[in-house]
């Protein structure tokens, strides 16, 4: 008497499941070998120059509130590549009940409209 040998064959639907996942595993090995995934290398010319542009669109700040009548704090992002340092404009307040504000107006109500452009070697 195995773990399998019980009655009302129930030993002989587990050991069918467990076949079953067993080969369902090797499937899916298989399957997901033939995947082709994009390979990324650094470029061999040490000489290569390109421009790395980053578009900077909201923000949400949690411990800073809406800008009122006595207080009007508004954030700016700072970004540093290398030596190279950035800084956008101060973010505007999106309205929360402006219709214009779009997706994620409640998440991140800082708007900016800033791109920063890195020189990268």
């Amino acid at each position: 008497e195995g773990p399998f040998a019980r009655r009302g064959g129930r030993g002989r639907r587990a050991m069918f499941q467990v076949a079953a996942a067993f080969g369902g595993g090797i499937f899916l090995k298989q399957k997901l070998d033939s995947v082709q995934l994009p390979q990324l290398r650094r470029a061999v010319d040490t000489a290569c120059n390109f421009t790395l542009s980053v578009r900077v669109l909201a923000a949400s700040v949690p411990d800073l509130n809406a800008p009122g009548l006595v207080s009007h704090q508004r954030p700016f992002l700072e970004a540093t590549l290398g030596k190279s340092r950035k800084e956008t404009e101060f973010a505007d307040f999106a309205n929360r009940n402006a219709k214009e504000v779009g997706p994620y107006g409640e998440e991140c109500p800082w708007r900016f409209g800033d791109t920063l452009t890195f020189k990268v070697r």
